[in-house]
């Protein structure tokens, strides 16, 4: 198959049209998959709206209009009136202050339900310790398990009735409206059993006098709070990959006004204003250098390490850090119209139109908790009412409510993905996003960035060459020597291996930066400049013959760890060292693939993976590592943008793709593919976009996510089966069904027991997860 390679510009940015007919909510309330399809009903009823998505991860409303004119005030009004609270989204630009209100909102919603998993666990512990060692009534009456479970139910279980009342005055049911039945008839229940003012089959537990629907009632609002709290921790470090986004583009800038400089928020520069960016300084909008050389780091933009040299006319753009000298920018984009602006929001936009996948149990809750309500209501009126067995009525009406709880539907999802987590964890993946199991199950594409994917991301030293009479070491501890007080990717390699040989180096007594050259330092009596190959320098004496032919490969020193294998001389980078004027050498730098990524890259293939390889480097670099991995379909030289749009277009074509990616420049493609999964040793802003991260920089680790993905979703669907079959079977003996023909009749603490036996049942299937997934290793 002949090799595919791309190379150019690929993307366009949303309209201003299309994003003036488009509003975005932040909704506040939802819990569950029928509160975010009430809430989407809510919305597309509103006269002027074409369409309306709600995503329950983000908590946000994405509604575009057809009529320009509708008002957000009637948006909010109807999520309002379908019992949920609304805010409209402030649009994101590359300051921190536009986003802080949804941030702090969602932080105190996580504290408060820490707090209650606190509370929960506290209650459960002290309910338990009286039911399971009934001596201790000798000293201690049930009245603290009572209360105890009295302030769980009050200060957990409140909010799942308020918001099972306000959803029942509107006609609407969820998950909250079984969890709140549930547990305050089970509560209400263990109070009356406790307090003797009703009896069942079964009183209490073990002879302490205390009822066992106690246990029942906290237990199962514990276990469902922790739950969600693990959600909202989900939500809110998703947020975080904004807030990263935004920390990269300085808060204020220096602006030349007539003779003075002022230090001026950043939005409000206007195009055509000068900006002084000082060595150190992030750049704070994108321009154009008008004076002054200096190198500038673009790693968030091309994923690349080495610094790129920045002279009068060249662009420069929002978050990039100037390094090395004082230039002169003038301002070609405002605050709002960055590229990093616009990466902003395409990160915003992909994970508000991520799909809900690992919904599960609520796909199922949506339409199994009416029936349960009408069959546990169709039970009291038979029974009582109908046939006068009133003790009958109430033992079935909580029998039905306590038996089909959603304990068994609950735990069905969050025990597999917890079983499949630590899997995970002990092959160097955490994953950070429940519905990433899912989406792996059915990934056929698999993109992978290269610098810092595919390859090392950091220029290794790959050839040493010494000027004729000039001893390797000499070279390298003049290199060193130089290098020593540098910040600079290369000299990180040079130091690594003067430390492997323990060569000596001298000290620095002053250095000079060569802004795009090089630079010049005094050590230990010598002047030695240390600059890039090919570049004029009048220090050079010598002929320089050497320093501008290839490099000798028999004179390549072998290097340690590292598959060198045959360097394309245009793909290496070459520095000359010189001191007091004579040549010592050459030094050839070359960016590494990883040890692991063929190996990684040919079990991708066997398993039937089409993989793609992406990145903002050269055409030729690309070219080269794709050869080195038999990788067939290469994409180069892309922006952060083009590479969220390429994923988009992969996705159109039908594809589940999956995006393995560790700069700040792959965070809008990580978060837009169905799968993301970045490298640990990547940019913060890259592990908090990917619901993956691969903390073993170890591309055999996304095959073995892929892997898990298949067995963790076939888990799941076996545990919603098995807990769907349990309510099944078992509710038609709770209503006593087959009581008169049988005698046979669940009391309710049976019905607990079978309820808690379907919760084990769910875990030791869980537990076996992972078993036959082998780690990849070929």
């Amino acid at each position: 198959m002949p090799a595919l390679f791309w190379t150019g510009k690929l993307c366009t940015m949303t309209s201003t049209k299309s994003q003036s007919s488009t509003i975005r909510l932040n909704v506040l309330g939802m819990h569950c998959a029928g509160c975010a399809a009430r809430v989407e009903r809510a919305l597309r009823a509103v006269p002027g709206v074409d369409a309306a998505q709600v995503n329950l991860v983000t908590q946000k409303a994405v509604v575009r209009l057809a009529d320009p004119n509708t008002s957000p005030e009637r948006l909010i009004q109807a999520v309002v009136d379908a019992g949920y609270k609304a805010t409209v989204v402030e649009e994101a630009v590359a300051t921190r202050a536009t986003a802080t209100s949804p941030w702090e909102i969602q932080d105190q919603e996580q504290r408060l339900r820490a707090r209650q998993v606190v509370v929960g666990s506290v209650g459960l512990v002290v309910v338990l310790a009286v039911m399971l060692f009934p001596g201790l009534g000798e000293w201690v009456t049930p009245w603290p398990a009572i209360i105890a479970a009295t302030v769980v139910q009050v200060y957990l279980g409140w909010g799942y009735l308020a918001s099972a009342w306000r959803q029942g005055r509107r006609g609407g049911v969820s998950m909250d409206t079984l969890i709140a039945i549930g547990t305050w008839t089970a509560y209400v229940a263990a109070i009356a059993e406790t307090t003797g003012g009703f009896h069942t089959v079964h009183q209490s537990s073990h002879g302490s006098g205390l009822s066992m629907y106690f246990s029942d009632a906290v237990m199962i609002l514990t276990f469902i709070t922790l739950g969600k709290y693990l959600e909202i921790r989900s939500r809110f470090r998703a947020s975080l990959a904004i807030r990263r986004l935004m920390d990269l583009s300085p808060q204020v800038a220096l602006v030349i006004r007539g003779q003075t400089v002022a230090e001026v928020p950043i939005d409000k520069i206007q195009r055509g204003e000068i900006l002084r960016v000082r060595p150190g300084e992030k750049i704070p909008l994108d321009g154009s250098v008008t004076q002054g050389q200096s190198d500038v780091d673009e790693s968030w933009l091309t994923g690349e390490s080495l610094p790129v040299v920045k002279q009068p006319g060249d662009r420069v753009f929002a978050g990039t850090v100037n390094l090395s000298g004082t230039i002169l920018v003038r301002v070609t984009k405002t605050a709002d119209e960055t590229l990093l602006s616009q990466v902003i929001r395409l990160v915003e936009q992909a994970q508000e139109a991520k799909p809900q996948l690992a919904r599960l149990a609520d796909r199922v809750v949506a339409w199994f908790v009416p029936i349960v309500l009408i069959v546990a209501g169709v039970t009291f009126v038979v029974w009582g009412p109908v046939l006068s067995q009133w003790q009958l009525a109430v033992n079935g009406l909580v029998a039905v409510l306590v038996v089909a709880c959603p304990c068994a539907l609950g735990l069905a999802t969050p025990t597999a993905v917890l079983v499949a987590s630590g899997r995970a964890a002990s092959r160097g993946i955490l994953v950070k996003d429940a519905r990433a199991y899912e989406a792996a199950a059915r990934v056929n594409v698999v993109v992978l960035d290269k610098t810092g994917t595919v390859t090392l991301g950091q220029p290794q030293l790959v050839a040493i060459e010494a000027a004729p009479g000039v001893d390797e070491d000499r070279l390298l501890a003049a290199a060193g020597s130089a290098e020593q007080t540098s910040l600079h990717p290369l000299a990180g390699a040079v130091l690594a291996e003067v430390r492997r040989r323990k060569l000596n180096l001298a000290d620095v007594d002053s250095v000079e930066i060569l802004p795009g050259v090089g630079l010049r330092v005094q050590s230990g009596g010598h002047t030695i400049v240390v600059r890039t190959a090919g570049v004029s320098n009048e220090e050079v004496t010598q002929p320089a013959e050497l320093s501008s032919r290839p490099l000798n490969e028999e004179k390549i020193a072998p290097m340690p760890r590292a598959d060198r294998g045959r360097k394309d001389e245009r793909t290496m980078i070459r520095v000359v060292v010189v001191e007091d004027g004579q040549l010592l050498g050459t030094l050839g730098f070359a960016d590494q693939v990883s040890e692991t990524s063929r190996e990684a890259i040919n079990a991708l293939r066997k398993r039937g993976f089409r993989v793609v390889l992406l990145t903002g480097d050269r055409a030729e670099n690309a070219a080269q590592v794709a050869a080195e991995v038999g990788i067939t379909e290469v994409f180069s030289e892309m922006t952060p943008s083009e590479k969220h749009t390429l994923i988009r277009q992969l996705q159109a074509e039908g594809n589940v793709v999956a995006m393995v990616g560790d700069g700040i420049n792959d965070a809008a493609a990580l978060a837009e593919a169905d799968v993301g999964m970045a490298m640990s040793a990547g940019a913060d802003i890259a592990k908090e976009s990917a619901s993956i991260v691969l903390v073993r920089r170890d591309l055999r680790a996304a095959v073995d996510m892929l892997d898990l993905g298949r067995a963790t979703v076939r888990v799941i669907k076996r545990n919603l089966f098995w807990a769907f079959a349990y309510n099944v079977a078992l509710i038609p003996l709770a209503t006593g069904l087959f009581f008169p023909w049988t005698g046979v009749l669940i009391p309710p603490p049976a019905a607990a027991a079978c309820m808690a036996a379907s919760s084990v049942s769910v875990v030791l299937s869980s537990l076996m997860l992972g078993k036959d997934v082998r780690p990849a290793r070929l």
